[in-house]
């Protein structure tokens, strides 16, 4: 009878133990959970600035090629004055 108590009684304290096993694994996938959110919002964020810089970059280049035109217009210009 003793050893059917006992077993019980080891079994309670098991269950204890994975109780709170249990809540301290929740907490912890809750953080990650947390912070996957964060590193999601992140690279959200970062494509989103990745996209504006390509934007930025096109932009550029086709200001660079505007005043590599001028440049071209101004040097003709400069060489039909030297010629006269």
């Amino acid at each position: 009878m003793k050893t059917a108590e006992q077993r019980v009684i080891y079994l309670e304290k098991q269950n204890k133990l994975l109780t709170r096993q249990t809540a301290q694994l929740q907490k912890v996938i809750n953080q990650l959970s947390r912070r996957v959110l964060i590193v999601e919002r992140q690279a959200t964020n970062t494509y989103h600035i990745a996209r504006l810089n390509e934007g930025k970059v096109t932009q550029l280049q086709n200001t660079a090629r505007l005043s590599e035109g001028k440049v071209s217009k101004l040097q003709s210009l400069i060489e039909s004055w030297r010629r006269r």
